[in-house]
């Protein structure tokens, strides 16, 4: 059972209104897919540069700044960060 070409011509022509949606649709994602790609490619390579602290800086901290600098970190590293606490506890266990 052999395909005739003009048949399958014929077939194309008629059929062409159902293929352009899906491939306009394929066209979108990947046009989409490229540019999120870009788009992370172009923040892991800024990140280093904003993740960075000097000695001088780290030493400075208090801690509030220190517990800020840290969330920072985690939230551009893609964990959830917030800031909990405050309770002033200094380090010390709570009585029971």
């Amino acid at each position: 059972m052999s395909l005739d070409p003009v048949t399958a011509v014929d077939a194309l022509k008629a059929a062409w209104p159902a293929l352009l949606a899906p491939s306009l649709l394929m066209g979108a994602v990947a046009a989409w897919r490229i540019r999120q790609a870009t788009t992370m490619r172009r923040r892991e390579k800024e990140r280093p540069a904003t993740l960075r602290l000097t000695p001088a800086e780290f030493d400075a901290m208090d801690d509030r700044r220190f517990d800020d600098a840290l969330r920072d970190l985690l939230v551009r590293q893609g964990w959830p960060g917030r800031r909990v606490g405050g309770g002033r506890r200094r380090g010390r266990r709570r009585q029971r």
